[in-house]
């Protein structure tokens, strides 16, 4: 599996970390079908003011729930 990160604003509980994993597990496995258990993903946690994320005009604003995702290939 490709290196994934996962990067977010500190304050989320270790079961809604694990639930985003999984989930995140789940759709590169279906998308670039891997073999069960090829899983490499790192989380790391930022204080609010160490990410910023405006606005680019799309209409919607951003929360504290914000999450990037990277794939590396």
């Amino acid at each position: 599996m490709p290196l994934m990160r996962i990067d977010m604003i500190r304050g989320r509980s270790q079961s809604e970390i694990k639930q985003i994993l999984d989930i995140a597990y789940h759709a590169a496995s279906t998308a670039l079908h891997l073999r069960p258990r090829d899983r490499y993903q790192i989380v790391t946690q930022h204080d609010p003011d160490e990410m910023i994320i405006e606005d680019v005009g799309l209409g919607f604003e951003r929360t504290s729930a914000f999450l990037e995702r990277v794939w590396i290939l």
